[in-house]
């Protein structure tokens, strides 16, 4: 579900970015929506990463398949 929602981010991001000098994103797993914009349209970008549970919840992720 994380994964699909990337493609109307980017959708909205794309067409909301005229004028943008920078983009600014909250790190969270599978959501790529501003980075993919930022590089489409080479805007800078500024990841913000809070997470330390990340490395339990990538392994609890890999076990259920």
């Amino acid at each position: 579900m994380e994964l699909a929602y990337n493609l109307v981010a980017s959708r909205k991001l794309y067409r909301r970015s005229e004028g943008i000098d920078l983009i600014y994103e909250r790190f969270a797993f599978f959501l790529f929506a501003g980075s993919r914009v930022a590089k489409r349209k080479n805007i800078p970008l500024i990841v913000e990463v809070n997470e330390i549970a990340g490395e339990e919840r990538v392994r609890k992720q890999a076990m259920v398949g």
